[in-house]
């Protein structure tokens, strides 16, 4: 069952928006919902990442819908939108929750969660080899595929859904690719692999080890395998060079390999 957090949720609100989604529930059977809230606000923090990271540890893969009425909200989601599904939801909404029928601000809840199920059947990474696993600064690709990521974050427009679908779907197409590879310490044999425009490989399938800071053991609301990250190599063997999240380069010997995790720090 999808779980919807409201996070940044003044507290004052908090019992009437549970009283109003509870009555909704005829209208939304399908989600659970949670809430990260502030004693004033609406105002969804960077810090709150934190909390919306332990309650995705304790009770499972979330959409965030995160309310703030401060002008400049780009660093707040940030921090938020690669590591879980992230959009902004209308805080001007909530003074409809005291009206003696909140029909309009049920009306748009229920919109925002159907879009937010249609990106989770559709669009949400379920399995290691997704495409949107993989580490969007390192993973080099044509200039008509590489906003993949980006699709994948967009909410609120009719295509925003299957825009992001048809971005996968290309970007699979192109990328994935059956190659004669030798994943580290088995024998050479055809593998399917994601491998990019500079014959770099990215093998999903090496050694587990290390655990990730909080909270890059999610990617866009997927739990992550503890431990994971991609083994890169080039699939000629010629040495190479690859820069990791911050922009850093990194050069690798011939033959050589380098681990990088799914949101493109070095292992």
């Amino acid at each position: 069952m999808p779980i919807a957090l409201f996070a940044g949720l003044p507290q004052r609100s908090l019992a009437r928006l549970k009283s109003v989604l509870e009555s909704a529930q005829p209208r939304i059977p399908d989600w659970t919902f949670k809430y990260v809230v502030t004693q004033r606000g609406p105002d969804l923090q960077v810090r709150d990442r934190k909390t919306i990271h332990a309650e995705a540890e304790r009770i499972g893969s979330l959409h965030v819908l995160g309310l703030s009425a401060t002008r400049d909200r780009n660093e707040v989601a940030d921090e938020i939108r690669p590591y879980f599904r992230f959009r902004w939801f209308d805080h001007t909404l909530l003074p409809l929750l005291n009206n003696p029928d909140p029909a309009a601000f049920v009306d748009a809840t229920v919109a925002v969660l159907e879009e937010e199920k249609e990106w989770r059947d559709r669009v949400m990474p379920t399995v290691l080899s997704h495409p949107l696993v993989l580490p969007e600064p390192c993973f080099k690709c044509s200039s008509a595929l590489d906003d993949m990521w980006q699709k994948a974050e967009a909410y609120g427009a009719a295509d925003s859904v299957p825009a992001a679908e048809r971005a996968i779907t290309a970007f699979e197409r192109e990328y994935r690719q059956r190659i004669q590879f030798q994943t580290r310490g088995q024998a050479v044999r055809q593998q399917t692999k994601w491998m990019d425009t500079r014959g770099l490989v990215f093998d999903e399938n090496g050694a587990r080890h290390g655990a990730p800071p909080v909270p890059r053991s999610w990617k866009l609301s997927y739990r992550l395998i503890d431990g994971f990250h991609y083994d890169i190599s080039k699939l000629s063997g010629d040495r190479f060079e690859i820069a990791d999240q911050a922009g850093a380069i990194h050069r690798v010997v011939k033959d050589g390999y380098i681990n990088i995790d799914a949101h493109g720090y070095v292992r």
